[in-house]
């Protein structure tokens, strides 16, 4: 097996718990191993760090998978799954519908597994998770006996490791779409096309977390997507719900969603591009007494911040012109690179351009079956913030 060293002090990072090693912190390597292979990590005294997977040819070089100098081989693989399917029943006892492992926050970097009920959506990442893929198969179909298995690999993310995009069924009866619960309201996840895995799991906190602000009040759910939060606004007694989706396909699920929850009634959806919408609705002088924003990701790179932090504050400030005084923004942003202090300085610049106050309420990241290590604040990208604003 190969033994890496690292570069003097470069050791620092992962005694603290992060989990990767850049490709400019290793000594060099004489010969360059094949993408996924195991490693042991030394430091530039020799000293055991511990036992990962390598890929010379990505700038993560190498994923940390243990601390022991022992292989981290099927049975490895298998005992990570079961500790993440323990942990995911005493999160949810009795319920079947969460993210089951969560790359490095499970020890499995690589590996995103989600389930719905009886159907496990699977995204390899990862040149070395590429290589451990029947491993991890086993463990699943041993532990969770699925009665669908769908392999997702989609991902842009594959092409920075070398790997190619596909995607497509690998046990079951190959139903794409599959019925879940959530907190008592029915949804139906479209596990091939829809974004992601087919529904976004990560807001569930964000949503539970409205409830109590949405009776009596108009909410503007802007990039609703399938319509969940518009559904949980509209059954803790939103008097009205206005959804913004661009996706046709999505539109169409989430007024089905309110249709099968009985609330339809209250539940409208509007399909066209989220900033032309509010532009649309604010110039018509329409008001709400809550307003979401889940738009996708403005900085997929470092370098996109600058734009990002500009887009936020836009929209945000177009949000506010549609809030009653007192009303609650809801407003999320999903890149690591965006952190929570750069998101609520976009807010609070919004918020100053209309001499309105603003008061917060709560932060939320992703939910708890989306665990990360304390030491890596690169796997909390997802921040909600509520705000009231005068």
């Amino acid at each position: 097996m190969l033994t890496v060293a690292l570069k003097k002090g470069a050791e620092r990072r992962l005694l603290l718990g992060h989990p990767w090693v850049f490709s400019n912190e290793m000594e060099r390597l004489e010969d360059k191993p094949p993408p996924g292979a195991d490693v042991r990590i030394v430091d530039w005294r020799g000293g055991f760090l511990g036992r990962g997977y390598i890929n010379p040819h990505s700038l993560i070089a190498i994923r940390l998978l243990s601390l022991r100098d022992k292989d981290p081989d099927a049975l490895f693989v298998l005992g990570r799954v079961e500790r993440a399917v323990e942990g995911r029943k005493a999160l949810y006892p009795g319920e079947e519908t969460y993210r089951l492992i969560n790359s490095e926050g499970d020890g499995l970097p690589g590996a995103i597994v989600d389930r719905y009920g009886d159907t496990l959506v699977v995204s390899i990442t990862t040149a070395g998770m590429e290589v451990r893929k029947t491993w991890l198969l086993e463990a699943l179909r041993e532990v969770i006996e699925p009665a669908q298995i769908y392999l997702r690999n989609d991902s842009p993310v594959r092409a920075l490791e070398g790997l190619d995009a596909s995607s497509g069924w690998l046990i079951g009866d190959e139903r794409p779409e599959v019925a879940i619960d959530q907190d008592g309201l029915r949804f139906t996840v479209d596990v091939v096309g829809g974004q992601k895995t087919g529904f976004f799991l990560d807001q569930r906190p964000a949503r539970q977390r409205l409830v109590p602000w949405v009776a009596g009040r108009r909410v503007l759910d802007a990039f609703c997507y399938t319509g969940a939060f518009g559904c949980y606004a509209a059954r803790a007694g939103a008097v009205e719900v206005v959804g913004v989706e661009s996706s046709g396909a999505a539109a169409a699920q989430a007024r089905a969603h309110a249709e099968a929850n009985g609330l339809a009634g209250r539940v409208s959806v509007v399909e066209g591009d989220a900033w032309a919408v509010l532009k649309d609705l604010h110039s018509q002088d329409e008001r709400f007494g809550c307003v979401v924003l889940d738009p996708p990701s403005f900085a997929r790179s470092r370098k996109d911040l600058k734009e990002a932090t500009v887009a936020y504050e836009r929209l945000n400030r177009l949000a506010m012109k549609m809030l009653e005084p007192g009303g609650l923004l809801v407003t999320s942003s999903c890149s690591y690179h965006v952190d929570e202090p750069t998101f609520r300085r976009s807010i609070l610049k919004a918020a100053s351009g209309l001499r309105r106050a603003c008061t917060w309420v709560a932060s939320l990241g992703q939910g708890p079956d989306h665990p990360t290590p304390l030491a890596m604040p690169e796997g909390r990208y997802l921040t909600t913030i509520f705000v009231r604003v005068g």
